[in-house]
């Protein structure tokens, strides 16, 4: 399988989150029959399909690393408002509902 579009996420205004939307025109240089999608919503993942292709930046990892299966995700325990809500938190979310 081909990937067509990976979805990138980040914060251009927070320092430790802004890494992967600079690294988008290096990207897209190196691979030009890929689209990399700036994408900052985690309420729209939905309508991206089933299989998802995903860089973003995340806490307490030091090296790149590839996730291949979401039970790998580590989430926080409590979720008391919609902000507690991550990419990470949705991810499981749309599994666990089949969607992915």
């Amino acid at each position: 399988m081909s990937i067509c579009k990976v979805l990138v996420f980040g914060n251009r205004l927070v320092e430790k989150d802004k890494l992967p939307l600079e690294l988008i025109p290096y990207l897209e240089k190196e691979f030009p029959e890929i689209e990399f999608k700036e994408f900052d919503s985690i309420e729209d993942l939905q309508n991206e399909g089933s299989v998802l292709y995903i860089i973003d930046s995340v806490e307490n990892i030091e090296n790149v690393t590839i996730i291949y299966n979401i039970d790998q995700i580590e989430i926080s325990k409590s979720l008391y408002t919609l902000h507690d809500m991550d990419l990470g938190y949705m991810l499981k979310l749309m599994k666990k509902v089949n969607m992915i």
